[in-house]
């Protein structure tokens, strides 16, 4: 069954930097946090692994990415409504079950992005949060 976003008590501490957070990170989590607007809350943040999108915050109207994708390899802080958003997807490496994957993949008209998740479970998290509000 899908899961629906957590509740808004969360919303603060999903920006809050990991204690072991790099000076980028940090950077670009301040980045996230100064194109919110009022009212607008974020749901869940995502740590990237091993390429693709480096952040991916999902707010209640929005994902915004610190991603290299878009913009031929320069970093670029991307935000997407969810009404643009055409696709997501669930990704398996070779011959994984789709129920081991652990990439998702966000499709914007003809763009592609990844987000390389920690693990399925994760990525199971990050796919349910960002389809429901594309049908709700």
């Amino acid at each position: 069954m899908a899961r629906t976003p957590r509740d808004a008590g969360a919303v603060q501490s999903a920006l809050a930097p990991h204690p072991s957070a790099s000076h980028d990170e940090r950077v670009h989590l301040a980045a996230i946090h100064d194109t919110l607007y009022d009212g607008e809350m974020v749901h869940r943040l995502y740590r990237g692994h091993r390429g693709g999108i480096d952040l991916l915050a999902v707010t209640s109207q929005r994902v915004i990415m610190m991603e290299r994708t878009a913009w031929d390899g320069h970093l670029a802080l991307t935000s997407v409504p969810f009404s643009r958003l055409t696709a997501v997807s669930l990704l398996a490496q070779g011959d994984l079950d789709i129920d081991q994957a652990t990439t998702v993949g966000l499709r914007v008209t003809s763009l592609s992005f990844l987000l390389h998740c920690a693990d399925a479970d994760e990525a199971r998290e990050a796919y349910d949060l960002i389809n429901w509000p594309l049908y709700h």
